[in-house]
């Protein structure tokens, strides 16, 4: 029903648009003597069972499948993992290129498939993985079994992925006003007027067919950007820019408080365990990124932890014992082996003395 709904949100169709939807439809036999011209966006919700040459397109004289029938709509796919792993397959060319040339011995057909590719599943074969609603009754090995019948790389073409939780009875009979789909299209083609308009001298309508080269085009990256998209590369955290933060591990959070800490160059940083969630790999990108500031940018870092290792990092270091400075050393010149070893000996000191044994 959810699917149904966006080609009601979705720009109207320009009269170039409109014609070359038509002709595809004209070109498959689908097209009304009722209607001239396809004005509305397509929707196209094929069956689990459908064939490859019926989703992509193919036959004695080639004619356009499902991809092309969507060009300029939607195709949606509803309970994906019920598709042949072949058949969902030959949809990646498509999504990426936006064109399906089908090859025969004495001729070669292209079609264009520019379509908003949306599709729907359950968490597992169940149906209940993650439901506060009710308990899930299939096992690990069931839910990675049927999560793995969509392939990665598929799944890299999808750009939203959304997780939809049961809606209750309450919310179904609420009488609250909300938008409608009438209103949301207006701003949507208030936008695409924006685009058309900025992408007049280019051949296309709309940001999502922008080229690689347009892209550097119209979507420069400023600095700053720059360097968010750096650190988080460091830290390991550029996947999960998108995400909520519930929808990330506690290590995952620690890294995306560490970049926002760092990534407007303070000159001063106060970091309180800053490894302390982190694996060592993490850990370890983290402080020389931190040490990086140090010395470049001279940035100054009171650190306060219990790890040795994110100690030897740092250039001076205070040991405190009951409140008062028990020890303190400095790095100088020494390699950071020997200044991680000079820091265990002062540890093995600070851990007690024979006045402390009853």
């Amino acid at each position: 029903m959810i699917a149904k709904r966006i080609p009601t949100i979705l720009p109207d169709l320009s009269f170039e648009e409109a014609l070359e939807v038509t002709k595809i439809h004209s070109i498959s036999g689908m097209l009304s003597k009722d209607v001239p011209i396809i004005i509305n966006r397509p929707f196209r919700a094929p069956h689990h069972t459908i064939s490859p040459k019926s989703l992509i397109g193919g036959g004695l004289v080639p004619k356009p499948g499902e991809v092309s029938l969507s060009h300029y709509g939607v195709l949606f796919l509803d309970e994906l993992p019920e598709f042949n792993r072949s058949t969902l397959e030959v949809l990646r060319g498509p999504l990426e290129d936006g064109i399906v040339t089908i090859s025969r011995v004495n001729s070669i057909f292209t079609y264009p498939c520019k379509f908003m590719f949306v599709a729907s599943m359950n968490p597992c074969p169940c149906g209940y993985y993650g439901s506060k609603e009710k308990e899930c009754t299939c096992t690990e090995q069931a839910i990675a079994k049927y999560i793995g019948k969509i392939s990665g790389p598929l799944l890299d073409r999808i750009d939203i992925q959304v997780e939809v939780n049961g809606i209750k009875y309450e919310k179904l009979e609420s009488s609250n006003n909300i938008e409608t789909s009438k209103n949301i299209q207006k701003r949507v083609n208030l936008a695409r007027i924006i685009q058309r308009e900025r992408y007049k001298n280019e051949n296309i309508f709309s940001n999502s067919e922008l080229t690689p080269k347009l892209i550097e085009k119209y979507c420069k990256i400023d600095e700053e950007s720059k360097k968010i998209l750096q650190i988080a590369e460091k830290l390991g955290i550029k996947d999960i820019l998108n995400k909520y933060p519930y929808q990330v591990s506690g290590g995952q959070k620690q890294r995306c408080a560490s970049a926002r800490a760092i990534v407007n160059s303070p000159k001063l940083i106060l970091a309180d365990e800053p490894t302390g969630s982190l694996d060592s790999k993490s850990a370890r990108q983290l402080l020389e990124i931190m040490e990086d500031m140090n010395q470049k940018m001279k940035a100054t870092i009171l650190m306060v932890t219990h790890d040795p290792l994110s100690a030897s990092y740092c250039s001076k270091i205070l040991f405190l014992k009951d409140g008062k400075i028990f020890n303190r050393i400095e790095k100088g010149e020494k390699e950071r082996k020997e200044f991680y070893n000079e820091i265990l000996d002062v540890l093995a000191l600070l851990g007690g003395d024979a006045r402390d044994v009853r």
